[in-house]
């Protein structure tokens, strides 16, 4: 599946070079783009660093309190976009939040914890981030 089916990888390079990522980003974000564009697109980036959903997921995968994760971009004033970890689960923030010192590098941690009674998921099981967006910013949690 591709994105823009009319665009070469050097176009799109361009296009991401214009709105103001360094050329050697722009080459990579465009070649994830070209591959696999629905993980590219899930992917956040914090002050020019790609931060991908699926990395923080399998790390809270392994936290003992957690029964399901996942992670969504959320806008943020001060770094354009951070994590947002969407978790079913009783363990407070705080003891989230320490699960992954260590684990992860600082800039990739969650800013915030939402939590959920259940995941939304598709008839294959896949958890649905359009539908969590839209849920954490019906609450008021989709921006900070």
């Amino acid at each position: 599946m591709r994105l823009m089916p009319d665009l070469e990888e050097e176009e799109l390079a361009l296009i991401y070079e214009a709105k103001g990522l360094p050329a050697d980003q722009a080459r990579q974000t465009a070649r994830a783009m070209m591959q696999d564009p629905v993980q590219a697109l899930n992917a956040m980036v914090r002050e020019e660093l790609n931060i991908h959903p699926a990395e923080l997921e399998n790390v809270l995968a392994d936290c003992p309190g957690i029964a399901e994760a996942a992670v969504v971009g959320v806008e943020d004033a001060k770094w354009g976009e951070a994590a947002c970890a969407c978790v079913v689960s009783s363990l407070s923030e705080k003891e989230i939040l320490g699960f992954l010192e260590g684990k992860l590098a600082r800039y990739k941690h969650p800013r915030r914890v939402a939590y959920f009674d259940a995941l939304p998921r598709n008839a294959m099981g896949k958890v649905l981030k359009s539908e969590l967006r839209a849920a954490l910013a019906s609450r008021g949690e989709g921006k900070r």
